[in-house]
């Protein structure tokens, strides 16, 4: 009914209290009381924007969008009402297709003005891309429709005749829309078309650049993935789920740190988690969501996100609040430790990375027997709780998740270690190995030097390991920069370098065919811009010192400038016949050590200079 959203609507009940249960029947309502309480983010940024190019016009609306059907004459008068100028009137009886291409991703309230037209219908659908299948699998060049299918979701606007402004009750995303309007015995006068553009209201202030041209070519795409997952919480893509979920959220809040000095999305992140816990301690992996979906390696991810936070952000307060949690939801992991010091099967969605031989993203055996991926990552998790319990001042629980930690390394290398193959296996038979799990054994520092020396041999050489997709690569990344493989990370880099010609603007969920077009756990790489490349990184909590070790491979100069919770970080560095020089500027009171090979050099605050 038209004016509801200004309560106009006859009939409606005014909101009241509503009690379940017992209470209700002796009606008394026992505290905790839910209460209101004061918004911790900004309101979400608001901006209209005209509705795009027009890329075809026809009267058919639906099968596959075919150049030769396209109406030249009448499509100009078409893009210039998609321009703002005057309407389109369309006669009775009549059908048409528009296929309108935004040029970019977003994620916006279309609002669409029209007048007369009773009895007539007008569907607004959203795509990310066109697909080559009328099934929808394949989706290839992203800039071409001809031949491809439309397939996507959106509104249908019913016409009744007076001057009406039809709008989603919920933004919608993508990059094409496609609006099909179909005629009763009333023409229709099209007047407006645009879209009213929504999302965190995000402010980048961090600067890269570097001498190969290909990383700062990709970073408005990852920085405009990242801000179109970024909404009331982080989310894995805007145009499929919309959910917050911790791998995804892990990796976004470390973009964020980087890149940005507003946090307030990755506080909520981390809390939002700790409110999701039930009581046997699981967190639920998306959250808030209505469905109790568990992903028990997302918890894991969820402790070490804490720690990265006690690093990167100076807010010891929030570590404090959330450490209750922490140790509640590691407890069930510690009950799976068998006998040998292996971690069983977890109870979930043992989800690691969306690799192409493994089943449902989950490591070769990794939901009937123990998995030395996934038991890799508990040891991650228990070292990052050691980490919090020390910062919080208990070195009795801190010492006890270390001897935890080392006793189940000990039992995994006893149990994967593949002597042959100079590797750890993913499962007890010895018959699978991939990247996973290499790069989650170096990143525990526990290894003997001598298996870490064969590991990281064969991790950088080895081509017929099971490889880490987009999302997981960035592990994969944080190994190879313990290791100082900086020209390892910027092969890899590659599929980052494709995007854009695959007529991208944004990051892939997995490798093609993605289902996803944008998701933000793919914008990864602005992180290890800033902490592998450049080397930037906390070396105590609360970012109040700093270690800066460069990675830079075959690059020649890198420059950056990345916030700090107390001003910015300014790295500028040139490298000439393996010689290096430049400055380093921290903010007032921070210090810090510069790392280049065998050297090192104390950095104070203000401008330090360079020469190594």
């Amino acid at each position: 009914p038209w004016g509801w959203e200004q309560g106009a609507v006859e009939g409606w009940v005014a909101a009241a209290p509503l009690v379940r249960g017992m209470a209700a029947a002796h009606k008394v309502v026992y505290p905790p009381y839910w209460l209101l309480t004061p918004a911790t983010l900004p309101p979400m940024r608001e901006t209209t924007a005209p509705a795009g190019r027009l890329r075809h016009l026809a009267r058919e609306t639906t099968g596959p969008v075919l150049k030769d059907r396209h109406l030249a004459e009448e499509a100009t008068a078409w893009q210039a009402w998609l321009a703002g100028a005057d309407p389109v009137e369309l006669p009775p009886h009549a059908t048409y297709r528009a296929i309108i291409d935004l040029e970019r991703y977003a994620c916006a309230y279309p609002r669409l003005t029209v007048a007369q037209g009773r009895g007539g219908e007008i569907n607004l659908r959203w795509a990310e891309a066109l697909y080559e299948q009328p099934e929808g699998s394949s989706k290839g060049h992203r800039d071409e429709i001809d031949g491809k299918y439309f397939i996507g979701a959106g509104s249908a606007f019913l016409p009744d005749g007076p001057t009406r402004t039809f709008f989603s009750l919920w933004w919608e995303a993508g990059r094409y829309l496609e609006l099909t309007v179909r005629t009763a015995d009333d023409p229709l006068r099209l007047d407006r078309l645009d879209l009213v553009e929504t999302g965190y209201p995000v402010q980048v202030e961090g600067e890269f650049t570097a001498s190969d041209p290909r990383l700062t070519d990709v970073i408005p795409l990852m920085q405009h993935s990242l801000a179109m997952c970024m909404h009331e919480t982080y989310m894995d893509c805007p145009y499929y789920e919309q959910q917050q979920y911790i791998g995804d959220g892990r990796l976004e809040a470390l973009a964020t740190y980087v890149t940005m000095p507003d946090d307030r999305l990755a506080q909520k992140m981390l809390t939002t988690f700790d409110d999701s816990r039930l009581l046997a301690g699981d967190i639920l992996s998306p959250f808030p969501a209505y469905n109790r979906q568990i992903i028990p390696m997302f918890t894991l991810w969820w402790v070490c996100a804490i720690e990265d936070y006690l690093l990167w952000r100076d807010n010891p307060a929030l570590v404090r609040m959330l450490l209750p949690g922490v140790r509640t939801a590691l407890e069930p992991f510690h009950a799976l430790v068998d006998a040998r010091g292996l971690m069983g099967v977890p109870r979930g969605w043992n989800f690691v990375d969306w690799v192409p031989d493994w089943e449902r993203g989950i490591p070769p055996e990794g939901d009937r027997e123990p998995s030395s991926v996934l038991n890799a990552q508990f040891v991650l998790a228990l070292l990052a709780k050691s980490r919090l319990e020390e910062a919080q001042g208990d070195a009795a629980l801190a010492a006890r998740d270390r001897a935890t930690a080392q006793m189940v390394m000990q039992a995994m290398l006893e149990a994967f270690w593949n002597e042959k193959r100079g590797l750890v296996a993913d499962d007890l038979a010895h018959r699978h190995f991939s990247e996973h799990a290499q790069c989650l054994a170096l990143l525990s520092g526990l290894l003997p030097k001598a298996r870490e020396r064969e590991i990281a041999r064969h991790l950088v050489q080895d081509t017929d390991l099971a490889r880490t997709t987009i999302y997981f690569s960035h592990y994969l990344f944080e190994a190879y920069y313990r290791l100082g493989a900086g020209e390892a990370l910027l092969q890899r880099l590659e599929p980052w370098f494709a995007l854009a010609a695959q007529g991208l603007t944004t990051t892939l969920e997995q490798p093609e065919p993605s289902r996803s077009d944008c998701h933000a756990w793919g914008a990864h790489p602005l992180y290890h811009y800033y902490a592998s490349l450049l080397g930037i990184r906390p070396a105590s909590a609360g970012f109040r010192t700093v270690r800066i070790a460069p990675m830079l491979g075959s690059l020649t100069r890198l420059q950056g400038r990345m916030p700090h919770p107390h001003g910015t970080i300014i790295a500028s560095l040139d490298i000439d016949d393996k010689a290096l020089q430049g400055t380093i500027t921290l903010p007032e009171g921070i210090t810090g050590e510069f790392c280049w090979q065998d050297d090192r050099q104390v950095l104070h605050s203000g401008v330090n200079e360079i020469r190594l």
